[in-house]
């Protein structure tokens, strides 16, 4: 057998041994068959001969009664363990009942006397650490008081100034009311004039349903539900060089959103006439007609001539 397995065999008997169980049961088996074991190790005969005699001198073993006891032991054995543990914190407490009633003092361990003092200390220390983060917090706060003062300081003197804007600016509007009176008188004389000019430039010459003319603003009486053929008319051709397009736009009021939107360009007019159909679901809709043409700066759509009407339905 080599070392190696020698010391296996060791240590799995160590581990059998340790066990509370075999180790009883291993010395209740030695003790109660003592004489048979005496016989083997004492008696001046080769092994082989003592397994041949043994059975003619009458030593019997024993095997239940060491199992028995076996069970027996370490049933109640810590039951006798926790017994001495319960007479001894009987014990210490009868003693501390005699201490307190005849007032007498215990004397401390040097032992637990030098850990009361070690945690003693570590507490002052504790305490002595956040008595100084207390004093830096402290001084924090104080410092944020006085940043606080001087911004309402700076804001008051902004509330000061915007208080002279403001009266600045209310005699501003009252010299530029006395000038827009001023001018009023001419403004009007010319408006007539610019109204027809107005008139002139814009491309939407009329919006027709059901033979009808309507004027941007008014409301137009649609069937609820069912799909409205309307006509737009122009005075003249949409822009191709300027890339113009006709939006139509149905706008919801009560959800505040654009429930349609179509784009129609000159290819789609018959001499200057576009007839389209407009689907009518509630009674709170807008429609929006605008000629839009991109932008020259970033290319994006803008609206150059915006028409509003309103729908009722029944």
């Amino acid at each position: 057998m080599s070392a190696f397995d020698t010391q296996g065999f060791v240590d799995s008997l160590k581990e059998r041994i340790s066990n509370p169980f075999l180790f009883t049961f291993s010395w209740l088996f030695v003790v109660w068959n003592w004489k048979a074991f005496g016989w083997f190790m004492f008696e001046p005969l080769r092994f082989s001969l003592k397994l041949e005699r043994f059975q003619y001198t009458g030593l019997e073993l024993y095997f239940w009664w060491p199992l028995l006891w076996t069970f027996v032991l370490v049933a109640f054995g810590h039951g006798l363990n926790n017994f001495s543990e319960m007479c001894k914190l009987s014990w210490n407490r009868l003693y501390d009942l005699a201490l307190k009633k005849f007032n007498l003092k215990e004397f401390v361990a040097k032992e637990d006397y030098e850990n009361l003092e070690t945690e003693n200390f570590e507490l002052k220390s504790a305490i002595r650490e956040l008595k100084n983060n207390e004093d830096k917090k402290h001084t924090e706060v104080t410092e944020q008081k006085y940043k606080v003062a001087a911004l309402n300081k700076q804001l008051q003197e902004l509330e000061r100034k915007n208080s002279l804007l403001a009266t600045e600016i209310d005699s501003l509007k009252k010299e530029a009311k006395v000038v827009y009176n001023h001018e009023i008188i001419e403004l009007e004389q010319d408006e007539p004039e610019e109204s027809n000019s107005l008139e002139e430039k814009s491309l939407l010459s009329a919006l027709i349903f059901e033979d009808s003319e309507y004027e941007p603003g008014s409301t137009l009486k649609l069937k609820k539900n069912r799909e409205s053929k309307l006509k737009v008319i122009l005075r003249e051709a949409l822009s191709i060089i300027s890339e113009q397009t006709l939006r139509i736009e149905l706008y919801d009021s009560e959800e505040d959103k654009v429930v349609l939107s179509r784009y129609f360009d000159s290819t789609v007019f018959d001499n200057n006439n576009l007839s389209f159909k407009l689907p009518v679901e509630v009674n709170d809709y807008e429609l929006h007609i605008d000629i839009i043409e991109p932008s020259v700066i970033d290319g994006e759509a803008i609206s150059i001539e915006s028409y509003a009407f309103f729908i009722d339905t029944y």
